[in-house]
């Protein structure tokens, strides 16, 4: 882990292991990503772009156009959309008196020696 932050100009791409073809781009500019020409044009699909205002923009086509280009926090972005961490079992399941033993038991084979 680094213990200080080093400086990057323009971007970061990272390449898929043992490829020169596959790869994604984290992106930094004032403006919107624009998506027809420079940097912006040659990023993948996947790709992020980082507004100095806070923004965050996703590449979700490859068409050479700024609408290339969606903000994260609309409907359709993936990015920053987590599954919730919950867990909900119902039955329509009854348990009557001897019909079920919901004790926990402790396996025979884990018995303590002494």
């Amino acid at each position: 882990m680094a213990r200080i932050l080093h400086g990057v100009e323009r971007g970061l791409r990272i390449y898929a292991e043992n490829s020169d073809t596959s790869f994604v781009d984290f992106l930094f500019g004032a403006a919107l990503p624009g998506g027809d020409s420079g940097p912006q044009d040659a990023a993948s699909i996947g790709s992020i772009y980082a507004r100095t205002n806070g923004e965050l923009y996703q590449k979700i086509a490859s068409s050479n156009s700024p609408s290339d280009w969606q903000l994260n926090g609309s409907s359709a972005a993936v990015v920053g959309r987590w599954r919730p961490e919950r867990v909900r079992a119902v039955t329509n399941d009854t348990v009557s008196i001897g019909s079920r033993d919901l004790l926990p038991r402790r396996s025979l084979t884990t018995k303590r020696r002494f």
